[in-house]
């Protein structure tokens, strides 16, 4: 099952990341409410790591039974690898033209794609080639276990699912809280590998895969739908712009973004049409490309 649909919110939340980085003075990003807005577009990495769980269980559903853990382990990285491998490539050579040392343990730990599993908090040498990529190396150990993660998920009951789906949330919100009075947890999460810091919203994706697939909720009105996911963009955007809370580990956000994915999957409107244009889906599959290399240095 391919949602062509879906693979334009991929480029979206891709230039949203570079906007957040790079983009947030220029014009007309200098207005108050899409500064403030793009100001908190690193928001969508989580965004990538909901639907990359999402995505993975709608194309692999069937085939998870009969295809090889070492062939879907190949599969995966040929999407990310090369890419990956040629921004590397890139970053060094710009540091032998600026005559900047090469380190070569940090070049190792990014080039074996486990350069994001050790805490930043403990050590941050290895984001430094290329910033972007510890998501791929979250990426990479959430491929390394989807096979098995997924195929205990995929016999749980409905019920039992929407039970992990609030666990995931409930998590989200333990882990990445900071505040005076729950010092300790901020403890806990200086100490913990990064993989445990991400990995319940990678299930979290999983599981609305899932529910998508059993089509656990009936969408009668197509109209109702769109109303929905007009609703759930437009809480988003409220919770980005106005919202106190810390908005990089908000949970929330992270709730809406399955929200949205699920409702948008659903929806066969004329928009969703309209989505589904080649330009758009081209848009899509160049979005990996946007974000590994926008940050080269």
């Amino acid at each position: 099952m391919y949602l062509k649909h879906i693979n334009f919110t991929r480029f979206i939340a891709a230039i949203s990341v570079v906007i957040f980085h790079y983009g947030g003075l220029a014009k007309p990003f200098e207005n108050n409410f899409l500064h403030t807005l793009f100001n908190a577009g690193n928001l969508f990495v989580l965004y990538f790591f909901v639907l990359s769980g999402f995505i993975l269980t709608i194309a692999y559903y069937e085939k998870i039974e009969t295809l090889a853990y070492k062939n879907f382990i190949i599969l995966r990285l040929g999407r990310i690898y090369p890419a990956f491998l040629f921004s590397i490539f890139l970053s060094i050579i710009l540091l032998i033209i600026q005559k900047l040392p090469i380190n070569i343990y940090q070049t190792f730990k990014m080039l074996s794609l486990t350069h994001g599993w050790i805490n930043p908090w403990i050590d941050s040498s290895g984001r430094l080639l290329n910033p972007p990529a510890w998501t791929l190396s979250l990426e990479f150990f959430f491929y390394l276990t989807f096979p098995f993660v997924f195929k205990r998920l995929r016999i749980i009951k409905t019920t039992n699912l929407k039970l992990i789906i609030i666990f995931c949330l409930f998590y989200n919100y333990l882990t990445q809280i900071n505040t005076i009075e729950l010092g300790f947890i901020h403890k806990i999460r200086e100490n913990l590998p990064q993989p445990f810091l991400y990995y319940h919203i990678f299930v979290l994706g999983i599981c609305m895969g899932l529910l998508f697939i059993r089509k656990s909720i009936k969408i009668q009105n197509q109209n109702l739908n769109s109303i929905i996911i007009a609703f759930i963009i437009g809480l988003t955007i409220f919770l980005i712009t106005f919202s106190k809370i810390d908005m990089w580990h908000s949970t929330s956000i992270i709730f809406c973004y399955s929200l949205f994915i699920w409702y948008w999957s659903n929806n066969n409107t004329s928009i969703s049409t309209f989505c589904s244009n080649k330009l758009f889906v081209v848009l899509g599959d160049i979005s990996f490309g946007i974000y590994i290399y926008y940050n080269i240095r």
